[in-house]
């Protein structure tokens, strides 16, 4: 089975892996990390990667034409899987049911329309054909009860024995899966860690 998959982000790529190991038979084309072996990517992710609203400006006429190699590559897969990014991938998934209404799009990872555009629900609901959710409370926000949630495998991971450890006064710091935001973040982090002296425990 080919899947024309569009994975920009490192953690949707994490994700992609998790999904890969239940799958057999199975060539992946379009965008995600190079280093995945089912395929061989059109882009890499680190060619996909913007460093703000300027950049992305810059960018913008590139990401048009990557979109329209992604509807000329749908042509010769069976599904398509769109995940996260819905910046790109919600006008993805427009372009690609219009010139494949047929065709099965499956959108893993869904925008946070909980906190903000909610009416992105309706563009996915009608553009997509499954809708898989990693939060559970994320798929009552969709109208025609296209969603369903699916679990979050990293999380799954997580042992038992240690979320329910003794973690009062402890503070996890998580900035994201991209470059920019790692840059950006965890100098702050740092210096509340500073502030906070004794009070959180190493």
């Amino acid at each position: 089975m080919k899947i024309l998959v569009s994975a920009l982000e490192p953690s949707s790529n994490l994700h992609l892996k998790e999904v890969l190991k239940h799958t057999h038979d199975v060539e992946l084309l379009g965008i995600f990390d190079k280093s995945i072996e089912n395929g061989t990517p059109l882009y890499d992710i680190s060619e996909m990667a913007i460093m703000g609203v300027v950049d992305a400006l810059k960018k913008l006429r590139w990401f048009f034409k990557v979109a329209d190699e992604m509807v000329a590559l749908a042509k010769e897969v069976d599904k398509v899987l769109l995940m996260d990014s819905s910046g790109f991938n919600l006008p993805l998934a427009k372009k690609l049911k219009t010139a494949y209404p047929d065709k099965e799009i499956i959108y893993y990872i869904l925008p946070q329309i909980w906190a903000s555009r909610p009416k992105r629900a309706i563009k996915l609901e009608k553009y997509c054909d499954r809708l898989l959710g990693i939060l559970p409370f994320e798929v009552d926000y969709y109208p025609q009860k296209k969603a369903e949630y699916v679990g979050h495998p990293l999380l799954d991971e997580i042992q038992v024995h240690r979320i329910e450890e003794d973690t009062r006064n402890v503070i996890a710091f998580m900035p994201g899966s991209r470059k920019s935001e790692i840059t950006r973040l965890m100098p702050i982090f740092l210096e509340l860690r500073r502030k906070l002296g004794n009070e959180i425990r190493p």
